[in-house]
C-alpha cells in the first residue's frame, strides 16, 4: 500500500493544521511539499508496516509543520513598544516557541516509533532471555 493522504486529511477539521498557524504563507503549498516528503520517506522504509504508512506519513507531516511554526515562533516578536521611538523595544516569548518545539518532537517520536516497528536497523526491539548464539535457542 502507498500513502493516501491528501491535503485535506491533514487540515482541520480532519487533521491538526489551520491556516491562521501560518499566517502570510498558503498551507496548502506547505503541505503540498511536506506531504510529497512524508510520502518518499514512508514508502523507502522497509520498517514501517503496511497499515501505518498513513500514520507515519501524517506523522512527519505534522513534525515539519510544526517546526516550521517553532521557528517562526523563535525570530517574531510577542509584542513590540513603540513609545520610544529611537529606543524600539521588542519581547520574545520562549512558551510561543517551546509550545510548538514540544509538538513537533512528539510528532517526530510518533514517526519513528512507527519507522522502527519491523526494522533491522536503528532501534531494535527489546526482548527478554537469552539466545544462544551458536544453536539460536531462547533459554
Amino acid at each position: 500500500m502507498a500513502v493516501t493522504l491528501t491535503i485535506a486529511d491533514l487540515e482541520q477539521p480532519t487533521g491538526e493544521l489551520t491556516a491562521e498557524l501560518f499566517p502570510g504563507s498558503v498551507l496548502a503549498v506547505l503541505l503540498s511539499g511536506w506531504l510529497e516528503q512524508a510520502e518518499t520517506k514512508v514508502e523507502a522504509d522497509p520498517g514501517i508496516a503496511t497499515a501505518s504508512q498513513n500514520a507515519a506519513a501524517a506523522a512527519w507531516v505534522y513534525y515539519r509543520a510544526y517546526s516550521y511554526k517553532a521557528n517562526m515562533q523563535a525570530s517574531t516578536p510577542n509584542q513590540v513598544n513603540f513609545s520610544n521611538q529611537p529606543g524600539v523595544s521588542k519581547t520574545m516569548s520562549a512558551d510561543q516557541r517551546e509550545y510548538f518545539v514540544n509538538l513537533a518532537n512528539l510528532k517526530l517520536a510518533e514517526y519513528e516509533g512507527h519507522a522502527a516497528v519491523g526494522s533491522t536497523t536503528g532501534t531494535a526491539p527489546a526482548f527478554f532471555g537469552r539466545i544462544s548464539a551458536r544453536r539460536g535457542i531462547r533459554y
